[in-house]
């Protein structure tokens, strides 16, 4: 089992069971501070991959790459040796006007590709796709102007809510192009 933190210095990645750090690439500081990051998991991938935001709208991609891999004539063996394992940075974007990412929830879309959705400090939501070839497609983005987003959640493929910070409300929109499909309100703070 694995663990991350996140801060000034990048990404740290621990093994719970051995206590010890595994390797990170280097963490571009230009990007920012790394401000919120979330595991994610393709159906085809054989491994987790790790999604961070920073404070300067980058988001990025770590997978875990086993050092020792043992090959035969007829099979491939992955034999991860913990103290062995690399995360690598497998793709990198800056997000709409470069604004903090504050939060990020992922849903699995298809066999092919993963949604990531995206809150930015500047009130824009954005959903992603990452597909098997861990390559980043946009699929929409929206300004909330009647709710500060805190949290956003996968309702099905159809849609997904946002969560209000300030006002109680909260939104659903539509998976496909984020028009706001209803409004509800729960008249408090949440």
């Amino acid at each position: 089992m694995l663990t991350k933190s996140t801060g000034t210095e990048g990404i740290k990645v621990w093994d719970i069971k051995s206590q010890k750090e595994l390797t990170c690439s280097t963490h571009n500081e230009s990007q920012g501070t790394v401000s919120c990051a979330v595991w994610i998991t393709t159906r085809l991938a054989m491994t987790e991959t790790l999604c961070y935001g920073t404070g300067l709208g980058y988001i990025a991609f770590l997978r875990c790459s086993p050092v020792d891999v043992r090959m035969s004539w007829f099979t491939i063996e992955f034999t991860p040796n913990i103290n062995q394992m690399l995360f690598q940075e497998t793709c990198t974007r800056r997000l709409g006007s470069g604004f903090e990412i504050t939060y990020m929830s992922w849903d699995m879309y298809s066999e092919r590709s993963t949604r990531i959705a995206v809150r930015t400090r500047d009130k824009i939501v954005q959903v992603l796709a990452l597909n098997t070839n861990l390559q980043l497609e946009a699929i929409f983005a929206a300004w909330l102007d009647n709710t500060v987003p805190k949290s956003v959640a996968f309702a099905d493929n159809k849609g997904f809510y946002v969560f209000g910070v300030y006002d109680g409300n909260f939104i659903k929109l539509k998976g496909d192009d984020g028009a706001v499909l209803k409004e509800y309100s729960c008249q408090s703070v949440m």
